[in-house]
């Protein structure tokens, strides 16, 4: 289990219930759409560009984040999770997302300062929260809440899961 994982259901469930029923929320870079469940109640819609060997949650849009779609202004909320990492443009994606987000919406972003290379090719950042900062803001986003999504010790703790699963358990097949 990854504990992150944990915490960010718990973040997206606590944006979920700020929701209200029947507003449009973009799930944008949705994946599977891990978090369709907590937005029963609204009207749900997926964007993914579905380039990568894995599955994939039938999209709404098949597309770039770069350029949806869609009419300036049409979502009420956006759920943006684990993805900007994955963008070799992330300013330009932030931007259309800021776009396609009614004025006074709201939007929901993680993405990691520590983890392992992931969906290659597809894997180009890690954000301090000064440069997610920066990157957001500059995009004309409003930051209410900017925080760890568990600390220093949950990132150790999954760091060492990872390590356990890698590392050699004979010491003699460590490189020299």
């Amino acid at each position: 289990m990854n504990s992150s994982r944990v915490h960010l259901r718990r973040y997206n469930e606590e944006f979920a219930r700020t929701v209200e029923a029947g507003a449009l929320v973009l799930d944008a870079g949705a994946g599977t759409a891990p978090y369709r469940d907590l937005f029963q109640h609204a009207r749900y819609e997926t964007a993914d560009f579905e380039m990568l060997d894995k599955d994939y949650a039938p999209s709404t849009y098949v597309c770039d984040l770069a350029s949806i779609p869609v009419e300036d202004e049409r979502f009420d909320h956006i759920v943006f999770n684990q993805v900007l990492e994955h963008l070799p443009e992330p300013a330009v994606v932030l931007r259309e997302l800021h776009r396609v987000l009614k004025p006074g919406g709201t939007m929901i972003c993680s993405c990691p300062l520590f983890y392992e290379e992931h969906e290659q090719p597809y894997d180009f950042y890690r954000y301090t929260q000064f440069g997610l900062r920066h990157l957001l803001e500059s995009a004309g986003f409003e930051v209410d809440r900017l925080e760890w999504l568990e600390g220093y010790l949950g990132t150790l703790a999954h760091q060492l899961q990872r390590a356990s699963r890698y590392l050699p358990l004979n010491p003699s097949r460590y490189s020299k």
